[in-house]
């Protein structure tokens, strides 16, 4: 059966079956499941390092290097290792960076959702979900009528607000508005990498164009730091125990 090959090749379902599954979960969500996405080597072996320390003395059995877990993460696919150059490498080098491979991002986001669910569908997601109704009733109505007249309308309305905005008739989105609306689009872009990247779903564990996951990247810092810190709009899904460490 198909879920019986994800147990084995799925990097979401390895992670999350892993012995020290919690332990990997939250350090593996803390620095690489937030606002940075892609973290030097060397770098996060000192901030797993640290961690390792904490989790020993709070009775977590973690006797290995940070360097070790690294390297285990790679070889089951839930970690991704790159060089300067953007190509993967299966030696370690100081210049190489890690980052979450598509599923562990999807195991992660998966146990943010079980500790902190989505209480209710936000004023921003429901304005997208009308807009596509919307869009979706247009679209399948073959009365050329019924397009011309939702066209003209639309056409009026644009016409209406570019006419209050010459004239300084408008509204700043406020604050709290707009980091809700970043927080829905930069939700929405993680959940469509399974869609816009080549190949299944990304928990499936099988290859994906970089190309375009690099991208949906750029454009969550984009979004992120045009509304406001990202550490305020992304926070990592995962609680963070530490002060982010630089």
């Amino acid at each position: 059966m198909a879920a019986d090959r994800l147990t084995v090749d799925s990097p979401a379902w390895v992670l999350l079956r892993a012995r020290s599954a919690a332990a990997a979960v939250a350090l593996l969500g803390e620095h690489l499941g937030g606002e940075e996405r892609r973290i030097p080597a060397p770098e996060l072996f000192e901030r797993i390092e640290q961690d390792l320390v904490v989790l020993r003395e709070n009775d977590f059995d973690m006797p290995r290097p940070a360097q070790a877990y690294c390297a285990e993460w790679v070889a089951d696919g839930i970690l991704v290792r790159r060089s300067v150059d953007g190509s993967r490498d299966e030696t370690y080098d100081r210049d190489e960076t890690y980052e979450l491979s598509q599923g562990a991002l999807v195991a992660i986001r998966f146990v943010a959702q079980l500790l902190e669910p989505r209480a209710s569908v936000t004023q921003s997601r429901l304005a997208t979900i009308l807009e596509r109704v919307h869009s979706l009733t247009i679209a399948t109505d073959p009365d050329a009528s019924t397009r011309l007249s939702a066209l003209r309308a639309r056409r009026d309305d644009i016409d209406a607000r570019i006419a209050a905005v010459e004239a300084g008739r408008f509204d700043v989105l406020e604050r709290g508005q707009a980091l809700e609306q970043a927080r829905d689009i930069l939700a929405l872009a993680d959940e469509r990498v399974c869609c816009t990247c080549s190949g299944s779903c990304p928990a499936s564990g099988i290859e994906t164009d970089d190309r375009r996951c690099a991208d949906i990247d750029v454009r969550r810092g984009s979004i992120a730091s045009g509304v406001g810190r990202k550490s305020e709009i992304a926070s990592a899904p995962v609680g963070a125990r530490h002060a982010r460490r630089r």
